[in-house]
C-alpha cells in the first residue's frame, strides 16, 4: 500500500492520485522511520562519499549499498509525495533535491553497475519533476529551483570512469581463486559445467598454454581501449560506434577458437553508452519543459508553438538531443505538452512515451507535463 515501496511501483503513473488507505500507510511509514531518514538527510549533506568496498576484489567484489541507495531513493520520492498531497511544492523539491543527492552518493565509484544505478536514480527524480509539474503551476522561484536541480542530474565524465575500471575489473578475471569461479556458478545456478576447483585450475592452464588466455586479454584490452576513445568524443556518431564496437568483439570472441572471458565480459556493455544518453536526453527535456512553464507563466497560461521562442529569455539556446545532435524536440498536447528525445532507436515517433510493461522499441525519452 506504500506508494514507490510496493512491488508495482514502477507502474505508478504520471496523473495517479493516492488512495486514502495509500496517504496513510504513507504517512505511517515516514512516521516509523523518521529518525532514519532524518540521519540520511543529514549524511546527503557531506560533498564526498565512501562506502566500505575492497575494490580489489575485482569482479568479486561485493557493493551491498546500491540495494539500500536505491531505497533511500524511493523514501524520498514517498516524502516529496506526500508533500505535493499537502501542497507543500518546496518540500516536494526539497525531497527529490535529497533523491538526486543519494543517487549521486555514487558519482566517484568506478564501478559501471553503480554508474548505473546511479543512473535509475536519477531517472526516478524526473519521473517525479514530471508529476509535479503536472499537477499544478510553480512560482518561478520554484521553477528555477527546479531547473538547479536538473543540473545534479549529470553524468558528466562516469561512463569514461566506468569504463577505465571495467578495463580493470575484466582483466582481475584472470587472477581469481578457482574456488572463487566454482561459489560464483553455484551462485547463478548454473550446474551445467559441474565445476570443481580442480576443473577450473586445468582450464586456466590450458588457456594459458595454447595462448587463448593472452588473445583473450588482447580483445578485452584493445575492445575497452577504443570504448574509452569513443567516450572522450561525446557526440552521437561516438554513442553508436560504442554499440557497434562491443557487438563486432562480442562476435570476435565466439569465432573459433572462442575468446572465453571476452564473451561473456563485453556484449554486457553494448547498451551502457546510450543508456547514458537516453538519460541526458530526457534531463536536457526536462530543461526545455521548465523553460516552457516559465513562457507559460509570462504570457497569460500560453504555450510557444516552437521551441525557439524559449531562447534566449527562457534558455540560452535550445539544447542539443545527445543521440541525434538536432535540437530536443518540443510539441503541445491536448492538454499540456511533450519536450523529448529521439531516445535509443534514433527514431523521431513524435514523442511517443515509454510503454509501462513490453520489450517495444518504437518510443522516445519524454518529458511530459498534463496541464
Amino acid at each position: 500500500a506504500v506508494p514507490f515501496l510496493g512491488a508495482r511501483a514502477s507502474e505508478i503513473p504520471r496523473s495517479w492520485v493516492p488512495a486514502s488507505a495509500n496517504l496513510v500507510a504513507a504517512e505511517n511509514y515516514l512516521q516509523e522511520h523518521r529518525q532514519h531518514i532524518d540521519a540520511v538527510r543529514r549524511a546527503l549533506r557531506f560533498s564526498r562519499f565512501r562506502f566500505p568496498l575492497q575494490i580489489t576484489n575485482g569482479l568479486s567484489t561485493q557493493l551491498p549499498h546500491l540495494s539500500e541507495l536505491k531505497k533511500e531513493v524511493r523514501i524520498f520520492r514517498l516524502e516529496s509525495l506526500m508533500s505535493l498531497q499537502r501542497g507543500d511544492v518546496d518540500g516536494a523539491i526539497g525531497a527529490l533535491e535529497d533523491a538526486a543527492r543519494a543517487g549521486g552518493a555514487l558519482a566517484a565509484e568506478p564501478f559501471t553497475i553503480s554508474q548505473l544505478v546511479r543512473v535509475s536514480c536519477y531517472a526516478q527524480v524526473l519521473d517525479d519533476a514530471e508529476r509535479l509539474l503536472s499537477r499544478q503551476p510553480l512560482a518561478d522561484l520554484q521553477l528555477k529551483r527546479l531547473a538547479g536541480l536538473l543540473e545534479q542530474l549529470q553524468t558528466t565524465g562516469a561512463l569514461r570512469m566506468a569504463f577505465v575500471a571495467e578495463r580493470a575489473m575484466d582483466f582481475s578475471v584472470y587472477d581469481l581463486p578457482a574456488e572463487t569461479f566454482v561459489r560464483s556458478s553455484a551462485e547463478a545456478g548454473d550446474d551445467s559445467y559441474d565445476l570443481t576447483p580442480r576443473k577450473v585450475r586445468i582450464g586456466m592452464g590450458v588457456l594459458g598454454a595454447t595462448g587463448l588466455k593472452d588473445a583473450d586479454r588482447r580483445l578485452i584490452l584493445e575492445t575497452m581501449g577504443k570504448a574509452i576513445s569513443l567516450v572522450d568524443h561525446g557526440d552521437p556518431e561516438s554513442i553508436e560506434e560504442l554499440e557497434a564496437l562491443f557487438r563486432r568483439a562480442g562476435a570476435t570472441a565466439r569465432r573459433f577458437p572462442p575468446r572465453v572471458f571476452s564473451s561473456m565480459l563485453l556484449p554486457a556493455l553494448q547498451k551502457i553508452g546510450t543508456r547514458f544518453a537516453c538519460l541526458e536526453g530526457r534531463r536536457r527535456a526536462a530543461m526545455v519543459a521548465i523553460a516552457a512553464e516559465r513562457y507559460r507563466a509570462a504570457h497569460d497560461g500560453r504555450l510557444p508553438d516552437h521551441p525557439d521562442e524559449l531562447a534566449p529569455q527562457f534558455l540560452d539556446a535550445i539544447p542539443q538531443d545527445p543521440l541525434d545532435g538536432k535540437p530536443i524536440r518540443f510539441r503541445t498536447l491536448d492538454k499540456g505538452f511533450v519536450a523529448y528525445s529521439v531516445g535509443a532507436d534514433r527514431v523521431d515517433d513524435g514523442g511517443k512515451e515509454r510503454p509501462k510493461r513490453g520489450s517495444r522499441q518504437d518510443f522516445d525519452q519524454t518529458f511530459v507535463v498534463e496541464r
